[in-house]
């Protein structure tokens, strides 16, 4: 794009009606300029995903909220019914290519460059790694196994670090020295493929996301904070440890029982008995609890994209 430099256009670059009178000229209107015009608006119209239909002129309109609504960053994660675009993939843990995905396979990974026995020492340039961070390997050796998951246990400058097996855990003893061993994935929810031509994206169905971190206000009945841990580490679903209370009385000789809603049900004379705690039982107030195989907040199912092409 270019502003007009066409013969009559003014010191500042803009068009002018000219002055017959003066002697002062319109400016020409040549092709280049009405070329690069055409050509900028085009370019971002078909950019957006859109065929360019003549007679239709909102087209230009329409690309810039598509843009506004699906632009961003290699790596990105949106909610969306369908993909924005042929940019964005679907987060369903599938095999994509290395080479048609660089963009976002350069972004989850870096090469190891060193591993260092007498200092433990991990060593990837420009590593941009936090103390805490997880993150896998793609081969096994000098004490590392391919696949699972490590945490930065120091960071000792912007290339070197060294790692643990648990959050905060104690520091791996490097084994051996290593020169480009392999490669290290950055986020751990990702997988390395086939280890040559692909990589497996995340997997996002049926889950749901929490942030990492410990949130420094809101506490568990512990009084400990809420923890989601770290970025691309994956939970499965758990509840906290409790007891439930259980009550017997016993009158005359027998064994007087009640049910949850506290009703009795009667003396009975045995000589030994199991309590068992059993299903849950609306309170008379609350309605009837749901159960089901897993624990889960009400929710809405959505799909997952991630910007795979810059």
């Amino acid at each position: 794009m270019h502003r007009v430099d066409a013969p009559g256009a003014t010191a500042g670059n803009l068009f002018t009606n000219g002055d017959p009178t003066n002697g002062i000229p319109a400016t020409r209107l040549e092709e280049e300029w009405h070329n690069a015009v055409q050509e900028e608006i085009c370019n971002a119209i078909e950019d957006a995903g859109l065929t360019l239909a003549k007679g239709t002129n909102t087209q230009l309109k329409d690309a810039i909220m598509l843009l506004a609504a699906t632009s961003g960053s290699v790596g990105q994660v949106i909610q969306r019914r369908t993909a924005p675009s042929s940019k964005w993939l679907l987060l369903d843990g599938s095999a994509v290519s290395r080479t048609t995905y660089a963009d976002l396979w350069n972004y989850i990974q870096k090469p190891v460059a060193q591993v260092t026995n007498s200092t433990n020492r991990i060593t990837i340039t420009g590593h941009g790694l936090l103390v805490g961070d997880a993150i896998k390997f793609s081969w096994t050796g000098q004490n590392i196994t391919a696949n699972n998951i490590y945490y930065v246990k120091t960071v000792v400058d912007a290339n070197n670090f060294t790692i643990a097996v648990t959050d905060g855990g104690v520091e791996v003893d490097i084994s051996g020295d290593a020169t480009n061993p392999g490669l290290c994935l950055l986020d751990p929810a990702y997988g390395f493929g086939d280890g040559s031509t692909t990589f497996n994206l995340e997997d996002s169905r049926g889950v749901f996301y929490r942030g990492a971190g410990t949130n420094g206000t809101l506490q568990k009945a512990n009084s400990s904070y809420y923890d989601g841990g770290r970025h691309g580490v994956s939970k499965n679903d758990q509840m906290f440890g409790h007891w439930h209370d259980s009550y017997i009385y016993t009158a005359g000789g027998a064994i007087q029982t009640y049910d949850a809603n506290g009703a009795t049900n009667g003396a009975n004379s045995i000589t030994s008995q199991n309590n068992e705690t059993r299903s849950p039982k609306t309170d008379g107030t609350n309605g009837t609890p749901r159960t089901g195989d897993e624990n889960v907040p009400v929710h809405r199912a959505t799909r997952y994209w991630v910007k795979a092409v810059a």
